[in-house]
């Protein structure tokens, strides 16, 4: 009996083999019973889902991959990115900063600081005076806070959104 058609084997085998256990855990948890006819029903209509939103999807080619190669003595080299999910509608950023010797030199908190700066500034040079801004940093919330001096990377930065 086939249970998908006009499709990938591998993916058949993966959608049929998900559903069986998906299906296996609702009788087993919820105590739902569906019967062969219905299990086959949402296995072809998931499977045809699949292909039409995988036909559709623009995959990029691979990216060259590029070796890293020493930088003159006390240089440091700055990779920066920044992408967009269209799916989850957020965009992200970020920098590496490595040494001479391809070390880490700053961390995560900078990054995360120059992008809740940039999201205060923003909505502000956009003209609206009142808005709310999320952030999950404990060390960035805590210094934004705090009154006390620190001697944290990010100061200068905290200063700015104060």
């Amino acid at each position: 009996m086939q249970v998908l058609t006009n499709g990938n084997r591998k993916e058949e085998i993966a959608i049929t083999i998900w559903a069986i256990w998906f299906f296996r855990n609702k009788f087993l948890h919820k105590r739902k019973v569906l019967s062969v006819e219905e299990v086959i029903t949402f296995v072809r209509g998931y499977g045809r889902e699949y292909r039409e939103l995988s036909s559709t999807l623009k995959h990029p080619k691979p990216r060259v991959i590029i070796n890293w190669y020493p930088l003159p003595p006390n240089w440091v080299k700055v990779n920066v990115d920044a992408g967009f999910s269209a799916t989850k509608q957020k965009t992200v950023s970020g920098f590496i900063i490595r040494n001479d010797e391809g070390h880490l030199v700053k961390s995560v908190v900078l990054d995360e600081a120059i992008a809740i700066l940039h999201g205060i500034q923003f909505p502000l040079e956009i003209g609206f005076m009142q808005f709310v801004l999320k952030n999950d940093s404990k060390t960035i919330i805590k210094n934004l806070q705090s009154i006390e001096e620190d001697s944290l990377e990010i100061r200068s930065i905290i200063w700015g959104m104060r």
